[in-house]
């Protein structure tokens, strides 16, 4: 192959582009002279010997050199596989200082050094009788079966291209250290032939290098990739690098914490530390935030490995300090706090860049309140006041009819008589605190219609709302009229056919129910939630009735080939009503206590009640989800936006702005929720790793008005990629002998030479012209300015 090169130090554009300028200024100004006379073709041949032969003058100060590659034989090929993952970015002076070589520089930059020190490193010794290349690996994004981590090419001397060995080994290193290996892809990558035409006499003298330290944590397995080469296998020879053991060295790997608390908590969680210190070496575990440290422990080195260092803190001084620095033209019913861990150690270290890791938890303003209004205290009502009193998410308010009851229960029980009051809330807001109702068998005396006028607006603008029916029929009474059409079902005026007292029911999942988490009893995918509904206690009495249009049936009860709504829901305005059809859920606690009845009424009450979006401002509220979410996930922007007048805004073009680490990224609109009056939403995908801001804008409202903003993080996937930082000697030397090829020590770097010489038959010869120098290129430009002479005498112009 031949090729032209311009190898002047003057800058070689420069040079192109005043040549190029001169010898279209000699043209345009012999085509001047030529105006006025016609001399055939003369007229644009001479001023074209003209520029060509002042460009080829000026194109000698770059130097034109004429390179021309050939084979002779079959020069083999070797693929360098470069590994830039985070755990080759440590120094190994502190584990191994017997060696010059190794102190003060990272093991990739060990690597390169090796590859392109002049005279005697691998690169320059081969050049002649190989075809090289040179490519990194390492990613920062995901890496699975079916998207192989891609090389990035470093450089290559091939018969296609002859590059330059870079002068510092500090060019190959990479901007940003990836936080995977997928050692199994890239020499699954390096493996593959050049052309397909001709397959087998590609990977004949085809080799492989793999320059890592062995911590493969992406992709498929290098084993794996070798193991599957039947016929033709591509050897690879490995270079370690790294020392075999741990080195000293303390890495912060992770958290146990909980992602959503209460203001009112104390946040109890663990750091996950792996540590390799010298015994009884002293080192400090802290957390922070706002740069301030809010929990320390000191702690001294035992055995090595993992271990889980537990802390606690309050949550309220947190939440307040992080209130301050908030819009106060917000109200923030869920509010992200940034964490950060650290640990360290006077004792010296193989690696800094584990020591540290951020996070966040979402506090939440306020417990969820309840307010359960019954006639008596029949069985059903008392065990889920007790269920929601032991819960520490709730905040339960307790009315029942009976005078006498709460009085004789306040002097009963004095840990829950707070909760027991004998009205229900006395204003519009009051019965708005709430996130839920449940309304069992409580005659309609008990409300005001004003009151039930507040309790249909309630759930309009987004409460939850349960019905427990009970064998009184208080709910069937038509003063409760301002509410009925809130009821997703209608009572039947007579019982079903051959419905007896002595009838028991078996509780079955509907289609519709089967699907929704809130209604499975077992937290093992593996488990059949069918089954375990149809195994529950019988059910010894519910209310006939039959579900109205626009209505799901969740839960039905059989009882011979007689099929009933057990569970029916539906959708009104913003808010979800529920009915169920019997009060013995309690039945369900029999032999197993709370391990079904909670479980059930706590999902059920999560899924069916008002969660307030975690930012509210006066006409809008916003909510993005959790404050840290892992990249892949999609983040669902939700907001609702009001009139002046506090009603849901129908039909508005919302558009969200998204920002990341505080620059602009984009622009999505919102689209509006059909059975959410004024909410709208949309999901962001593909969110690449960082800090993100949202805000929205619609139509019709000012900026300022809309002035709220929901943050959440996307990160990374851990990898482990600095859990271990030690060589990985057993991998890459199985990697080494299922391939055929050979495991080598970076010390024993210097002998790949001459273990690769056997895959090469031929060389690359290389002959170099230097046309700037020669004879020839002097003869073309004064042949040029000759020729240009005796056609210009010719005409006579001299």
């Amino acid at each position: 192959m031949t090729s032209l090169r311009l190898l002047g130090s003057v800058y070689v554009g420069l040079i192109l582009l005043i040549a190029l300028i001169l010898a279209f200024a000699a043209w345009w100004l012999y085509r001047r002279e030529l105006r006025k006379n016609s001399f055939g073709k003369t007229n644009w041949l001479l001023p074209l010997l003209r520029a060509l032969a002042i460009f080829l003058i000026v194109l000698t100060l770059a130097e034109p050199t004429l390179e021309m590659r050939q084979r002779e034989g079959t020069p083999g090929k070797v693929h360098f596989l470069l590994d830039d993952s985070q755990s080759m970015a440590v120094d190994d002076a502190v584990a191994e200082s017997d060696s010059p070589s190794r102190v003060g520089t990272t093991r990739l930059e060990r690597a390169a050094i090796h590859l392109l020190e002049p005279s005697v490193g691998v690169l320059p010794q081969l050049i002649e009788r190989f075809e090289l290349t040179v490519s990194r690996f390492g990613s920062e994004g995901p890496v699975d079966n079916n998207h192989p981590n891609e090389l990035v090419k470093l450089w290559s001397s091939s018969m296609a291209e002859n590059e330059a060995l870079p002068v510092s080994p500090l060019t190959w290193l990479p901007s940003d250290w990836g936080k995977r290996s997928a050692i199994g892809d890239s020499i699954a990558n390096a493996m593959q032939p050049s052309t397909t035409n001709d397959q087998a006499k590609d990977t004949a003298n085809s080799v492989v290098v793999l320059l890592s330290d062995g911590q493969h944590n992406a992709g498929q397995g290098p084993l794996k990739i070798i193991r599957e080469q039947i016929t033709s296998p591509t050897p690879v020879y490995v270079v370690g690098y790294g020392a075999a053991t741990e080195p000293p060295d303390i890495a912060l790997v992770g958290w146990d914490l909980p992602q959503r608390v209460y203001r009112s908590d104390t946040l109890s969680g663990s750091l996950i530390v792996n540590q390799t210190l010298p015994m009884n070496s002293r080192w400090k575990a802290e957390i922070l935030h706002d740069g301030q440290v809010i929990w320390a422990d000191d702690l001294e080195s035992s055995e090595n490995g993992r271990r889980e260092i537990p802390f606690s803190f309050a949550v309220a001084p947190l939440f307040d300090k992080q209130l301050k620095s908030e819009s106060r033209d917000a109200t923030y019913e869920i509010l992200p706090i940034p964490l950060e861990a650290r640990v360290s150690t006077t004792s010296i270290e193989a690696n800094l860049n584990n020591n540290r890791r951020r996070t966040s938890i979402d506090a939440v303003a306020q417990k969820s309140k309840l307010l359960l209004v019954d006639g008596r205290s029949r069985w059903e009502t008392r065990f889920l006041r007790n269920l929601f009193e032991r819960d520490p998410a709730w905040e339960i308010d307790t009315v029942l009819a009976s005078e006498a009851w709460n009085k004789q229960h306040n002097h009963a029980d004095s840990t829950g008589a707070d909760s027991v009051h004998a009205t229900l809330p006395t204003s519009r807001d009051q019965l708005f605190e709430y996130n839920l109702v449940v309304l069992g068998d409580a005659p309609a005396s008990l409300w005001s219609s004003e009151q039930l006028g507040w309790l249909r607006d309630f759930v309009e603008r987004g409460g939850g709302l349960v019905f427990i029916d009970g064998n009184r029929n208080h709910l069937q009474d038509t003063t409760y009229q301002p509410i009925r059409p809130l009821l997703p079902i209608r009572w039947q005026s007579s019982p079903p056919a051959g419905a007896t007292d002595e009838v028991f029911y078996r509780t079955e999942l509907s289609d519709a129910g089967r699907g929704l988490s809130a209604l499975q009893l077992s937290s093992r995918e593996s488990q059949d939630s069918k089954e375990i509904w149809r195994q529950l206690p019988l059910l010894q009495w519910m209310s006939r009735v039959e579900p109205l249009p626009g209505s799901e049936v969740l839960l039905k009860a059989t009882s011979g080939t007689a099929t009933h709504p057990l569970l029916v829901t539906r959708r009104f305005g913003a808010g979800r009503v529920l009915f169920f059809a019997s009060d013995e859920s309690w039945r369900w606690r029999y032999k197993v206590a709370d391990l079904i009845h909670q479980r059930f009424w706590n999902q059920l009450a999560r899924w069916t009640m008002r969660i307030p979006l975690s930012v509210q401002g006066e006409f809008v509220s916003l909510d993005t989800g959790a404050s840290t979410v892992a990249i892949g996930k999609p983040i669902e922007v939700r907001c609702s936006l009001r009139e002046v007048d506090g009603t849901p805004a129908l039909d508005k073009a919302v558009t969200a702005i998204i920002r990341r680490d505080g620059e602009f990224a984009s622009r999505i609109p919102l689209n509006s929720i059909d059975e959410l009056p004024g909410y709208y939403s949309h999901d962001l995908l593909d969110l690449q790793p960082g800090d993100y801001q949202v805000q929205v804008e619609a139509a019709g409202y000012p900026a300022q008005a809309l002035a709220v903003e929901s943050r959440f993080t996307v990160e990374s996937e851990e990898t482990g990629e600095m859990d271990h930082i030690a060589q990985d000697v057993s991998l890459l030397q199985q990697v080494a002998k299922d391939s055929g090829g050979q495991y080598l020590n970076e010390t024993e770097v210097s002998r790949l030479v001459d273990l690769l010489a056997p895959h090469s038959s031929g060389r690359i010869v290389q002959s170099t012209t230097i046309l700037w120098q020669s004879c020839w290129w002097f003869s073309t430009a004064m042949l040029l300015l000759i020729v240009e002479w005796i056609l210009r005498k010719r005409s006579g112009l001299i």
